[in-house]
């Protein structure tokens, strides 16, 4: 199979440990500001929809987000976190839509119009393993 044949190919990916514990902490401490530098309003909004989850939701978002950065091979020069918009759960809850925006969307459109695939899971009460991979139509 080729990129002709319109096969997909794995070309890089990012895994990214978060500690929602420490992630609820941060935030007691310092407010909302902590989460609004890395979560967009909309982000923000669905994580309040899941009630007593809403931090492990922040910190499932935020490692998603660190694991996109590393796909890519870093965060673009005037890149952002908020630039990289992680939607909820798809049905089988490991998987996330994730959109790009600024910067980050042109870095994985350089990057041969790489495509993302993204997810997260709950390893453990309050510790979240995000990954995403990025695949290309070129061989």
């Amino acid at each position: 199979m080729s990129a002709a044949d319109g096969a997909r190919f794995t070309d890089s990916g990012g895994v990214d440990l978060a500690d929602a514990l420490r992630l609820g902490r941060a935030a007691e401490r310092t407010g909302p500001a902590v989460l609004a530098r890395a979560l967009t309003e909309r982000e923000l909004c669905e994580c309040r929809l899941a009630g007593d989850r809403f931090i492990t939701e922040a910190a499932i978002r935020f490692s998603i987000k660190e694991s996109v950065v590393k796909a890519l091979g870093g965060l673009p020069p005037g890149g952002r976190l908020r630039d990289i918009e992680v939607g909820p759960a798809a049905g089988d809850a490991l998987h996330r839509r994730v959109r790009l925006h600024g910067p980050v969307r042109e870095r994985a459109a350089a990057r041969s119009g790489e495509e993302l695939r993204a997810g997260a899971a709950e390893w453990a009460p309050g510790l979240v393993l995000g990954w995403a991979i990025g695949t290309t139509g070129r061989s």
